[in-house]
């Protein structure tokens, strides 16, 4: 088991999350049997929808609905395509 609790918020930039989930897939012996646990959620994966804001931070709408664009990690998505783990999922704090 690998875990990293000294990363457990995931703030930064992508290619900072990018390097961060490199050093720690590197260091799986079974990748195949890896199980992932991450906050932010794969690029456009219909996890991370989410309001479209425009620069005054305004919900954008179009024909009165809220137009909405993935805002999810590119990074994480890159990193489940080429590790191919078993399902996992997206965790998210309620509290």
């Amino acid at each position: 088991m690998i875990a990293d609790r000294s990363y457990s918020t995931v703030t930064g930039s992508e290619d900072e999350i990018r390097a961060h989930l490199k050093q720690m897939t590197g260091r799986l012996t079974r990748p195949e049997r890896a199980i992932f646990n991450i906050h932010v959620p794969p690029y456009n994966s219909r996890l991370d929808t989410a309001p479209l804001l425009g620069q005054d931070l305004k919900v954008k709408t179009s024909a009165g609905a809220q137009v909405t664009a993935p805002v999810g990690s590119v990074a994480v998505r890159e990193a489940i395509e080429e590790i191919q783990p078993l399902p996992s999922s997206v965790a998210a704090r309620w509290w």
